[in-house]
């Protein structure tokens, strides 16, 4: 997929299940980058979050939304795990 067919674009915070990684996957969804972004506090220490930027063409996004994989997969929005 060219990015220039990226109809509509996701971004999901990684935290512990592929599950709905998986489903948009399998049903034509493109991982477009994967990015950690880590911050340092002095009540924190260093904690690092990262996230999967997923896309979909207007065909796939159409015949499988984001709205449908959270469904099928109950996962809350914007929410997946690894």
């Amino acid at each position: 997929m060219k990015f220039e067919n990226i109809y509509h674009v996701e971004e999901l915070t990684v935290n512990g299940s592929s599950k709905l990684v998986n489903l948009l996957l399998q049903h034509g969804w493109k991982i477009l980058d994967i990015v950690s972004h880590s911050q340092w506090s002095r009540v924190e220490g260093n904690t690092t979050t990262s996230y999967i930027i997923i896309g979909a063409s207007k065909d796939v996004f159409e015949s499988y939304s984001f709205k449908d994989a959270n469904e099928e997969g109950e996962t809350s929005y914007g929410n997946i795990s690894f």
